[in-house]
């Protein structure tokens, strides 16, 4: 049980330390991009697309950093992430 808090709070403090690490008008820019990439107008894109869609916003994460975020943005493994 220990464990699973620890992975909670390590997760927590990860995201928190990229909200402050990425600036308000590169969500813009990374809500365009996503946009670009969403061909069919579902309000989703692949995981893949999203990774590239960071770095067109100059979101410049750390792979290791993309994990974590996925770990919150795609828990269940679909592959697809929300971008609205």
């Amino acid at each position: 049980m220990t464990e699973a808090l620890d992975k909670g709070k390590v997760r927590k403090a990860v995201l928190l330390y990229l909200s402050q690490k990425i600036g308000a008008n590169n969500f813009a820019d990374l809500q365009r991009e996503c946009m670009s990439r969403d061909k069919q107008k579902t309000g989703f894109v692949s995981c893949a697309d999203l990774f590239t869609c960071f770095e067109k916003a100059y979101m410049n994460l750390l792979p290791r950093e993309f994990e974590e975020l996925m770990l919150e943005l795609d828990p269940s493994k679909t592959g697809q992430v929300s971008y609205e």
